[in-house]
């Protein structure tokens, strides 16, 4: 395992160790689950959710670009 450093407030720190304490579990654990159960409910954006304008055109973009350039 990577150890990573972050910065997290007296407050965050202090609710951390009063659940780490009720669960019977080390911080880190919490810290780590939390995190796994984030990127898990935030999947990477597949490609085809991005490129919008483009997603459904054969033509590559600087072709597109100018296509629309040549109607002005």
């Amino acid at each position: 395992m990577t150890k990573l450093l972050i910065n997290l407030s007296p407050e965050t720190i202090s609710k951390l160790d009063q659940l780490a304490k009720q669960k019977h579990s080390p911080r880190s654990l919490l810290i780590r689950k939390s995190i796994d159960a984030w990127i898990k409910n935030h999947p990477p954006l597949e490609t085809e959710d991005v490129f919008g304008i483009l997603k459904n055109q054969p033509l590559e973009s600087l072709s597109f670009q100018r296509k629309l350039r040549d109607e002005w």
